[in-house]
């Protein structure tokens, strides 16, 4: 299953993109941010296909949920 939520406020710079993909994969315990926070315990629930990703466009930011059955 795959939900996407898209706003159409300020687009995230290449950067925080970035950011968040770097984050979102490390095994560190430093500043984890909700959204980091939501897609460990996705991956820890159901697994490593499942999980977050961002998307950002001129019009906003697009979040998917990946949600795979184990």
């Amino acid at each position: 299953m795959r939900i996407e939520i898209a706003n159409n406020g300020a687009p995230m710079t290449d950067e925080q993109l970035r950011s968040f993909e770097s984050d979102r994969e490390s095994s560190e315990e430093a500043e984890v941010t909700g959204l980091i926070n939501i897609h460990r315990r996705i991956r820890l629930l159901l697994g490593e296909r499942s999980g977050l990703s961002l998307a950002s466009g001129p019009f906003g930011v697009v979040v998917t949920i990946r949600l795979t059955t184990i």
